[in-house]
């Protein structure tokens, strides 16, 4: 006790000089915070080098403090930046909720009803005319007494208002140029701020988002799947533009999450800027997404864009890469084969090499044998990494590019293969699964650590049929070690193994597979 009280009397000045020499380890740094309570408060601003933002007035705002404290400017080296269209909470008894009694508001700004009521087609918007919107609210419940709309006068005056000011703040932000002025403060104060992220997303996560949406939200429906988040991401990656070119900064990483194409659909004032911005990059990584309730309309836009070829002029703009990482992704639907065709690999890649490229990373695109060795023969000069996740191959065989791969990449020193990577090629075998991104369902996958190592290293083409024999075995022990591993992994490993084995006979397998999980011997069964 009297330690700790000692470490309190200690001038505030000195405290922070101890925290400075400490600065290099941040476990030091948090081991001291542990000390006592009036370390822990100082050792705050010496941890903070990553500034976390939601897309909200309040919280650039807090930029701007941010870029006048004595201290923490010159700690900051990253910025996440948040940037976030808001949706209410969509319970699954939503559909039925208003029958319930709860809240209901007609034809919202941020989000609105594909099938609405004929009373709700004229219904004025309550981010331009507040007033006219409840009182077609009054208007429609008299109109039709018997269904309930609004539980009360009361609870509907404050979830309403709660609702029109998010909207109306979040409006007023993305029309002015309020966050360019508070980021441009933050730049300025920050020397040391060269790394960047975009991410643009929906609010469901309430986990991650502040409580003022819970409570703007309150007691509004909304029937799941009808959710337009379109465009997303143009607005913070154009202020991020013109706030670098503004201060001069060249950032040195940049990532981009959610994106649509909506970013490379913009005016060229716009592409222009977000080309000046990536120049100087020594890292990029942009990840593309579709939503389900819009998946045509997007995959079609993308598509034409991607024609156009608007990504390959933004990635030839970036000379300077050291690392490139290219994902294109749909939300809340998992992996689709059949709509990879949207990202061909010819129509993302500029003609010339980077000359700096070290590691490379592209997952679910499409390619031919040739486009893809092309690329990587290209850039072998310095390539030391090379990453690939759910590949579509058009035209050859999956065998052939690997042993390519070996031949033509002597500085190679890491491979990392993931997801499905399939052949569209009648009669073509075979398609390989080597695990999902997210983790592995077996505890080894040994034919994707063979590919692997037969890549970087060279030597005899892996045994497929064998190891995939040692796979199966491997996982059937996990499941009849009795772990619960739950019925969903159980499903999906044994649909793995019915995609290698190309068995249309799902029963036998089904029977074959626990005949292995029962003594773990393949070689005397047969399906």
């Amino acid at each position: 006790m009297s330690l700790k009280a000692s470490f309190q009397d200690l001038p505030l000045e000195l405290v922070n000089h101890i925290f400075i020499y400490l600065a290099a380890n941040p476990q030091d740094v948090c081991a001291a915070r542990l000390t006592c309570s009036s370390w822990a408060a100082i050792g705050v601003d010496h941890l903070l080098h990553v500034v976390p933002l939601v897309f909200k007035y309040d919280r650039l705002a807090r930029l701007s403090e941010i870029a006048k404290h004595p201290r923490i400017p010159r700690t900051v080296r990253s910025l996440f930046y948040q940037a976030d269209q808001y949706y209410p909470r969509l319970p699954l008894e939503s559909c039925t909720a208003c029958e319930r009694g709860y809240v209901c508001l007609p034809r919202q700004r941020l989000y609105d009803y594909e099938e609405q009521r004929e009373d709700f087609a004229d219904s004025p918007d309550p981010v331009r005319n507040p007033q006219l919107c409840k009182t077609d609210l009054k208007r429609i419940q008299r109109k039709d007494p018997a269904r309930r709309i609004l539980r009360s006068n009361d609870r509907s005056e404050q979830t309403y208002h709660r609702y029109f000011f998010l909207a109306a703040d979040d409006m007023h932000l993305i029309a002015s140029d309020i966050d360019v002025y508070h980021l441009t403060h933050l730049f300025s104060a920050c020397p040391n701020l060269d790394d960047v992220t975009i991410k643009v997303g929906r609010s469901e996560d309430h986990q991650r988002y502040p409580r003022m949406l819970d409570l703007a939200f309150e007691g509004i429906v909304q029937p799941p799947s009808q959710i337009s988040i379109s465009p997303r991401g143009v607005q913070p990656v154009e202020a991020l533009a013109r706030v670098t070119e503004k201060t001069g900064r060249l950032l040195k990483r940049l990532t981009l999450v959610g994106l649509t194409h909506e970013l490379l659909e913009g005016n060229y004032v716009v592409l222009d800027k977000v080309r000046n911005l990536v120049r100087s990059l020594h890292e990029l990584e942009i990840r593309f997404e579709s939503s389900e309730d819009e998946l045509t309309s997007s995959l079609s836009n993308m598509y034409s864009v991607l024609m156009r070829g608007e990504l390959r002029k933004l990635l030839a703009a970036a000379t300077e890469l050291r690392v490139l990482k290219l994902d294109f992704k749909v939300i809340d639907t998992g992996f689709h084969p059949e709509l990879l065709a949207i990202a061909d690999l010819s129509q993302l890649t500029p003609a010339s090499a980077w000359a700096h490229l070290r590691e490379l990373h592209l997952g679910s695109f499409a390619v031919e044998e040739d486009d893809l060795c092309r690329l990587i023969n290209r850039q072998h000069p310095t390539l030391e990494r090379v990453s690939l996740a759910n590949v579509d191959l058009h035209y050859g065989s999956w065998p052939s590019v690997f042993t390519r791969f070996a031949q033509l990449t002597p500085r190679l020193q890491h491979v990392r293969l993931r997801g499905k990577f399939v052949t569209f090629d009648d009669g073509v075998p075979p398609d390989f699964d080597f695990d999902c991104e997210d983790g592995d369902l077996r505890p080894s996958n040994f034919l994707r650590d063979a590919v692997e190592t037969y890549i970087v290293h060279g030597g005899d083409y892996p045994d497929v049929d064998a190891l995939l024999a040692r796979d199966v075995t491997a996982a059937s022990a996990l499941l009849h070690s009795g772990e619960n591993l739950g019925k969903g992994t159980a499903t999906q490993i044994l649909d793995w193994w019915l995609m290698h084995d190309r068995s249309e006979d799902y029963e036998s397998a089904v029977r074959f597979w626990k005949a292995v999980a029962s003594d773990n011997d393949m070689t005397s069964h047969t399906v």
